[in-house]
Protein backbone atom coordinates (compact mmCIF):
# COMPACT_ATOMS: atom_id res chain seq x y z
CA UNK A 1 0.00 0.00 0.00
CA UNK A 2 1.18 3.48 -0.79
CA UNK A 3 3.67 2.49 -3.51
CA UNK A 4 3.60 4.76 -6.59
CA UNK A 5 2.33 3.34 -9.88
CA UNK A 6 3.14 5.05 -13.20
CA UNK A 7 0.46 5.38 -15.89
CA UNK A 8 1.31 6.31 -19.47
CA UNK A 9 -0.90 7.28 -22.39
CA UNK A 10 -2.78 7.74 -24.56
CA UNK A 11 -0.57 10.28 -26.30
CA UNK A 12 -0.89 9.26 -29.95
CA UNK A 13 2.59 7.75 -30.06
CA UNK A 14 3.87 4.20 -29.94
CA UNK A 15 3.94 2.46 -26.59
CA UNK A 16 7.44 1.15 -25.85
CA UNK A 17 6.57 -2.52 -25.35
CA UNK A 18 10.23 -3.51 -25.66
CA UNK A 19 11.19 -1.15 -22.82
CA UNK A 20 8.79 -3.01 -20.51
CA UNK A 21 10.59 -6.35 -20.66
CA UNK A 22 10.75 -7.92 -17.22
CA UNK A 23 7.86 -5.80 -15.95
CA UNK A 24 4.34 -6.74 -14.99
CA UNK A 25 1.90 -4.97 -17.33
CA UNK A 26 -1.65 -3.74 -17.02
CA UNK A 27 -3.38 -2.81 -20.26
CA UNK A 28 -6.55 -0.76 -19.74
CA UNK A 29 -8.90 0.15 -22.56
CA UNK A 30 -12.46 1.25 -23.09
CA UNK A 31 -14.60 0.87 -26.19
CA UNK A 32 -12.68 1.13 -29.45
CA UNK A 33 -9.50 1.83 -27.46
CA UNK A 34 -8.78 -1.90 -27.54
CA UNK A 35 -8.20 -1.86 -31.31
CA UNK A 36 -4.85 -0.03 -31.27
CA UNK A 37 -3.69 -2.14 -28.32
CA UNK A 38 -4.41 -5.49 -29.98
CA UNK A 39 -1.04 -5.59 -31.79
CA UNK A 40 0.70 -4.99 -28.45
CA UNK A 41 -1.29 -7.86 -26.93
CA UNK A 42 -0.16 -10.17 -29.72
CA UNK A 43 3.43 -8.99 -29.30
CA UNK A 44 3.23 -9.81 -25.60
CA UNK A 45 1.77 -13.24 -26.38
CA UNK A 46 4.53 -13.92 -28.89
CA UNK A 47 7.18 -12.92 -26.36
CA UNK A 48 5.34 -14.01 -23.22
CA UNK A 49 8.45 -15.30 -21.44
CA UNK A 50 9.99 -11.80 -21.54
CA UNK A 51 7.29 -10.18 -19.40
CA UNK A 52 5.87 -10.75 -15.95
CA UNK A 53 2.20 -10.77 -15.16
CA UNK A 54 0.07 -9.28 -17.96
CA UNK A 55 -3.47 -8.10 -17.23
CA UNK A 56 -5.99 -6.66 -19.70
CA UNK A 57 -8.79 -4.54 -18.23
CA UNK A 58 -11.37 -3.81 -20.92
CA UNK A 59 -14.87 -2.41 -20.99
CA UNK A 60 -17.60 -1.32 -23.36
CA UNK A 61 -21.09 0.09 -23.07
CA UNK A 62 -22.86 -3.23 -23.75
CA UNK A 63 -21.84 -6.85 -24.41
CA UNK A 64 -22.56 -6.29 -28.12
CA UNK A 65 -20.00 -3.44 -28.15
CA UNK A 66 -17.09 -5.60 -26.94
CA UNK A 67 -14.33 -5.84 -29.53
CA UNK A 68 -12.54 -9.14 -30.30
CA UNK A 69 -14.67 -11.06 -27.77
CA UNK A 70 -13.99 -14.31 -29.61
CA UNK A 71 -10.26 -13.90 -28.87
CA UNK A 72 -10.36 -13.49 -25.06
CA UNK A 73 -10.16 -17.21 -24.29
CA UNK A 74 -7.11 -17.61 -26.53
CA UNK A 75 -5.48 -14.63 -24.82
CA UNK A 76 -6.17 -16.23 -21.45
CA UNK A 77 -4.67 -19.53 -22.57
CA UNK A 78 -1.58 -17.59 -23.70
CA UNK A 79 -1.11 -16.21 -20.18
CA UNK A 80 -2.93 -12.86 -20.35
CA UNK A 81 -5.36 -12.18 -17.50
CA UNK A 82 -8.46 -10.73 -19.17
CA UNK A 83 -11.01 -8.82 -17.08
CA UNK A 84 -14.03 -7.47 -18.96
CA UNK A 85 -16.81 -5.15 -17.86
CA UNK A 86 -19.80 -3.45 -19.47
CA UNK A 87 -21.82 -0.42 -18.46
CA UNK A 88 -25.14 -2.10 -19.25
CA UNK A 89 -25.54 -5.87 -19.19
CA UNK A 90 -28.31 -7.72 -20.98
CA UNK A 91 -30.26 -10.84 -19.97
CA UNK A 92 -27.41 -13.11 -21.14
CA UNK A 93 -24.50 -11.15 -19.60
CA UNK A 94 -22.90 -12.92 -16.65
CA UNK A 95 -19.80 -10.74 -16.32
CA UNK A 96 -18.89 -7.60 -14.40
CA UNK A 97 -21.00 -4.46 -14.74
CA UNK A 98 -19.32 -1.09 -14.21
CA UNK A 99 -16.61 1.13 -15.62
CA UNK A 100 -13.03 0.01 -16.34
CA UNK A 101 -11.37 2.00 -13.52
CA UNK A 102 -13.35 -0.04 -10.97
CA UNK A 103 -11.51 -3.16 -12.21
CA UNK A 104 -8.25 -1.67 -10.88
CA UNK A 105 -9.59 -2.00 -7.34
CA UNK A 106 -9.91 -5.76 -7.81
CA UNK A 107 -6.22 -6.14 -8.76
CA UNK A 108 -3.39 -6.84 -6.39
CA UNK A 109 -0.36 -5.34 -8.10
CA UNK A 110 3.31 -5.25 -7.32
CA UNK A 111 3.61 -1.51 -7.97
CA UNK A 112 7.40 -1.31 -8.41
CA UNK A 113 7.21 -4.05 -11.11
CA UNK A 114 4.06 -2.81 -12.87
CA UNK A 115 3.54 -0.54 -15.86
CA UNK A 116 0.07 0.53 -16.99
CA UNK A 117 -0.93 1.17 -20.60
CA UNK A 118 -4.20 2.92 -21.37
CA UNK A 119 -5.93 3.76 -24.60
CA UNK A 120 -9.31 5.10 -25.61
CA UNK A 121 -11.82 7.51 -24.18
CA UNK A 122 -15.41 6.68 -23.60
CA UNK A 123 -17.91 9.38 -24.29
Amino acid sequence: MGDPLAIRGPFGTAWPVEACRGSDLVIAAGGVGLAPLRPAIYHLIGHRQEYGRVVLLYGARTPNDLLFADEYDAWRRAGIEVEVTVDLGDADWRGHIGVVPVLFYRLRLNAPRTRVMTCGRRS
